[in-house]
């Protein structure tokens, strides 16, 4: 136990790992129907977190480090997946080779003997980040995900894990058969969870949501990322047909304005209202954006053609600033498409 400014002395919060969706140190739960994308979801950010990425889906990676991927379900498919992400987000399986760590043995969490083993083994790794068991069906071991008695046993060795290793551990999951806005089985595991992410597919349109998160607007229907289902060909196989695998990619279309994050519709409408530079929209006191992120949204909304650079002069500090201004496909002649 600890005096308050002690306590207080000895360092902020852990930052985030990846800012606005996953902490440095927690648990988190990536759940959805099957086949909605949440495994190429989790995949990806692995592959941003283990390579050097500092932008992942519009958000900032703040730590990188090794990641552990525990394969429950679909390791037949896995290679091919593990290709796939590498080819379409450029990141080479080459360079994440001493920080992507994979293992097809699933846990059993409810065993504390066989979490004890696995934590000392994984111990091992230098600078491990991030943990994934994918599903936590597959890694639960012996018991019921209904029962309150087993899956309080699995919260606590998933604690055990997040402690140990000091990283940030995530589950993916099935929904419940009743419910779909929630994960499957004892309400225990929702209460214990940092973050709750449910993400859904439509087409080959994939979008994350905040059910749960450390300053999250959980009431927020605007997904926290979006992103596209790419399929990706590998080569041929021995009869010529065409080897494939999916990965999620960020879209390279804009349709509506429901198709912005929450931080690109303020920045959107903060030029609309006059701001024409990074460094006016990170002044703004109301809108609480730092110059980077306003750099980087700037830009996005600029590859969507909304916006459009118009000069590049100095600003008050001397530094080379763009200006912006909406474009026609943001204004009133776009408007059908904004809708």
């Amino acid at each position: 136990m600890l005096p308050v400014l002690e306590y207080m002395a000895r360092g902020d919060d852990a930052e985030d790992l990846i800012k606005g969706l996953l902490p440095a140190i927690g648990l988190c739960q990536v759940f959805g129907e099957p086949s909605c994308g949440k495994t190429p979801f989790v995949m990806s950010a692995c592959f941003a977190v283990a390579g050097t990425v500092e932008w992942w889906h519009g958000l900032r990676v703040r730590r990188h480090g090794t990641v552990i991927y525990v394969v429950g379900e679909g390791e037949g498919g896995m290679r091919k997946r593990l290709r796939a992400m590498g080819q379409a987000t450029g990141i080479s399986l080459e360079s994440i080779q001493e920080t992507l760590h994979l293992t097809t043995a699933p846990m059993a969490l409810s065993e504390p003997a066989d979490v004890a083993r696995w934590i000392t083994e994984m111990s091992k790794l230098d600078d491990v980040v991030l943990v994934v068991f994918d599903t936590l069906s597959a890694n639960f071991g012996s018991g019921n995900e209904s029962d309150t008695k087993d899956m309080n046993a699995v919260v606590a060795a998933l604690g055990h894990v997040k402690r140990e290793l000091g990283a940030c551990v995530v589950l993916t999951h099935h929904p419940g058969q009743q419910n779909k806005d929630r994960g499957r089985g004892s309400s225990v595991l929702p209460g214990a969870l940092d973050v709750d992410i449910r993400v859904v597919k439509t087409e080959n349109e994939v979008a994350a949501f905040l059910r749960k998160g450390r300053d999250a607007d959980t009431t927020s229907t605007t997904p926290v990322v979006r992103g596209h289902l790419e399929v990706v060909t590998l080569g041929q196989d021995d009869e010529g047909d065409p080897i494939t695998s999916v990965a999620l990619v960020e879209p390279s279309t804009f349709t509506s304005m429901n198709d912005l994050t929450d931080i690109e519709r303020m920045v959107f409408d903060a030029v609309s209202s006059g701001h024409r530079t990074a460094s006016e929209i990170e002044r703004d006191p109301d809108l609480a954006i730092g110059r980077r992120r306003a750099v980087r949204t700037l830009e996005r909304l600029t590859d969507l053609g909304l916006l459009r650079m118009t000069t590049q002069e100095p600003d008050a500090g001397g530094r080379s600033a763009a200006q912006f201004e909406v474009s026609t496909l943001g204004g009133t002649e776009g408007s059908e498409l904004l809708s």
